[in-house]
């Protein structure tokens, strides 16, 4: 599955709020958001490549 952009920024804004209200300290939020996409990206990937490996 792949989000669009606007769904991953969307997730990864709501990440990151969780994230300062749960008492992390963030010094770029920028750069946050970004690593947080990236997360997001590869654990569906790897989701996805797992979903298709059970279903052969």
């Amino acid at each position: 599955m792949r989000l669009s952009e606007a769904a991953s920024s969307y997730l990864a804004h709501r990440a990151l709020e969780a994230l300062k209200k749960g008492g992390a300290q963030v010094r770029n939020d920028r750069i946050a958001l970004n690593q947080l996409k990236k997360s997001l990206a590869r654990h569906l990937e790897r989701d996805l490549r797992q979903d298709q490996r059970r279903m052969r």
